[in-house]
């Protein structure tokens, strides 16, 4: 009896220990089978198309715009085409689309399987960002006298664009344009707002205006009055456009709250580790860059107030055997045209230039994103030269190390490690020169004269020994 009893036990016991073994078993099956369905759920939502309810079409006209909603459903996002901007989680898809002859002003195509141009869909605002830009429309037609309702329950993307459109047409039946870009709850930190002359402001109506009759319809103002509010890189692309030769990402379009711009190349950041040979003649590229946003036939003037290297991308045009730097982040901008009547009575001179070395001194040796100036400056178009200060602080001569009051080495950036002792000294007094605005004839001379080292260096720069020679020809 008592042995039938033990091997009843040791029975119990052996399927108690399977099925136990049998459970944990299924469990990870379960738990690799979930982990397996749900990668292949998350490449398919970040590999597939975009549809118009993602890109919330229905708040227009409390958008971007509708003219590459014909071509959204070609759209493939293809989140393998750059670092900054990873799948959908900051709001920007990278991804491919065909060619075709629509209203996005890509070339029609007769092949059969038609080219296709890498473009990246950005949201501008993701998240509560969202939610927040529709309460602040709300909150606008409030403090404007157009609408009494509440801007918090039952605030819905469709009643929100109906909202925008009546505060358009309030203003549009004003006389005072500059109704337009004052929003009473945006963001107005550098804020395209700041500056609105009368030749901003036909430029970015030019942009809009559908019909070319030089006024805009309440529909097209609400969309630009909406991207102002958010962030206007969207104003800015429509306005200069990158076929006018600005170095600008070409742009596409836009679909409700998501616009589509060119894929401009790698970020600016997988440069920094390059050669020498390559990154001199990046630095070039981006000093050309820095000269057209300050210094063009066209007198606008392109402050730049985040300058990061992911803000700029970086591509090799192999017809012109050159690189090519492109802003592919124009959120944080000031833009002042010199001879713009609102602001001539400030800027009185053709050949002034306020000297800011005493203000940048202030921020010389503090981290990167230190701000020197204010809005009311810039938009005086008295200071010329900060594009220049932020490009050699930031990108050109990083991490910099001091010997008293000056700066002898630098650690990073794009003219880090310089190949021999001639071109490290001219280097040397140059981002003294640039940052520090202490010798020589100040920064706009010295911006000028490093063009001109960088283009020598980045030609010759397979010529052993010419280093010295070179530094003699510029004159520096």
């Amino acid at each position: 009896m008592r042995r039938r009893m033990l091997h009843s036990a040791r029975a119990c016991y052996q399927r108690r220990r399977c099925s136990w073994r049998c459970m944990i078993s299924v469990l990870l099956c379960s738990v690799v089978l979930t982990v397996v369905f749900t990668r292949e759920q998350l490449q398919a939502a970040i590999s597939g198309t975009i549809t118009q309810h993602e890109v919330r079409r229905i708040t227009c006209p409390a958008c971007f715009g509708e003219d590459f909603c014909p071509v959204l459903a070609r759209f493939q996002r293809r989140p393998d085409l750059g670092r900054k901007y990873l799948a959908s989680g900051n709001g920007v898809h990278k991804g491919i689309l065909a060619r075709a002859g629509d209203s996005s002003g890509m070339a029609a195509s007769t092949s059969p399987q038609p080219p296709t141009v890498f473009v990246i869909g950005k949201s501008l605002a993701y998240g509560k960002e969202l939610a927040t830009l529709n309460g602040n429309i709300c909150m606008d037609a409030k403090a404007r006298g157009v609408y009494n309702g509440d801007c918090t329950a039952g605030l819905t993307d469709q009643h929100v664009g109906r909202i925008a459109l009546q505060a358009a047409e309030s203003l549009l039946a004003g006389a005072d344009w500059h109704g337009l870009y004052n929003m009473s709850h945006a963001e107005e930190v550098h804020s395209i707002s700041h500056c609105v002359g009368d030749q901003l402001h036909k430029k970015i109506v030019h942009a809009y205006d559908g019909d070319g009759d030089g006024r805009l319809q309440a529909n097209e103002a609400a969309m630009m009055r909406t991207s102002v509010m958010v962030n206007h890189e969207a104003v800015v692309l429509k306005a200069f456009p990158s076929s006018d030769g600005w170095p600008f990402p070409r742009y596409y379009g836009a679909c409700g709250r998501m616009i589509f711009v060119e894929h401009s190349g790698a970020e600016m950041g997988d440069y920094m580790d390059k050669p020498w040979t390559v990154r001199v003649r990046v630095a070039k590229a981006l000093v050309d860059t820095t000269i057209k946003l300050t210094d063009n036939a066209e007198q606008w003037i392109f402050h730049l107030l985040d300058v990061e290297e992911d803000n700029f991308a970086v591509h090799y045009n192999s017809t012109l055997d050159r690189y090519v730097v492109t802003l592919i982040d124009l959120e944080h901008m000031i833009i002042v045209n010199k001879n713009d009547p609102v602001f001539l009575g400030e800027f009185t001179s053709n050949d002034r230039v306020v000297s800011v070395s005493e203000t940048f001194a202030a921020c010389a040796k503090e981290s990167r994103n230190c701000q020197v100036v204010f809005p009311a400056q810039l938009c005086a178009a008295g200071l010329q030269d900060t594009n220049y200060y932020y490009i050699c602080r930031n990108l050109l001569f990083a991490d910099h190390h001091w010997a008293g009051d000056q700066i002898v080495s630098w650690t990073s950036g794009l003219l880090h490690d310089p190949p021999d002792k001639a071109v490290k000294q001219s280097l040397t007094r140059l981002a003294n020169e640039c940052i520090l605005n202490n010798q020589g004839h100040g920064r706009l001379q010295a911006y000028r004269k490093l063009s001109r080292l960088l283009s020598k260096l980045g030609s010759r720069s397979q010529d052993s020994g010419s280093s010295r020679r070179l530094i003699c020809e510029v004159k520096i």
